[in-house]
């Protein structure tokens, strides 16, 4: 299943049989563990720089696909985008962000991805 780097905390602690305090961001994966069927997420958020600190690169990936953008971390503008789909393209070969055909999909990913940069506790998982 899709999970965060913050998810890493809150599941130690439930495996250990600690309270997980309130100020931990993410969400315990022990449920997943315990039953691999369960979906925690319906998708994740990761951030890369490149170039040094000249862009950020914030990803969103759920199932099927993984979106990213590429923002110029001086104007804040984004440069370039990526899409790819995991059902035709597991090795992430082709950037359909250009393909007519994904932009509905490309759309709601970008919303989504907009309101994680902005408000990016998951303590509610997306």
């Amino acid at each position: 299943g899709l999970t965060e780097f913050v998810d890493i905390a809150p599941t130690l602690c439930e495996f250990a049989g600690i309270p997980v305090p309130d100020y931990f961001e993410g969400v315990s994966l022990k449920p997943v563990w315990d039953n691999p069927k369960i979906i925690i997420r319906t998708s994740a958020l990761s951030q890369y720089p490149r170039g040094g600190l000249k862009y950020m690169g914030y990803s969103i990936r759920t199932t099927q696909f993984r979106y990213t953008k590429w923002i110029e971390t001086s104007t804040g503008k984004t440069v370039e985008s990526e899409l790819y789909d995991y059902f035709s393209d597991p090795l992430e070969t082709k950037n359909l962000i250009e393909e007519f055909r994904y932009d509905s999909a490309m759309m709601s990913l970008d919303s989504l991805l907009v309101r994680r940069i902005e408000s990016p506790s998951v303590k509610t998982p997306y």
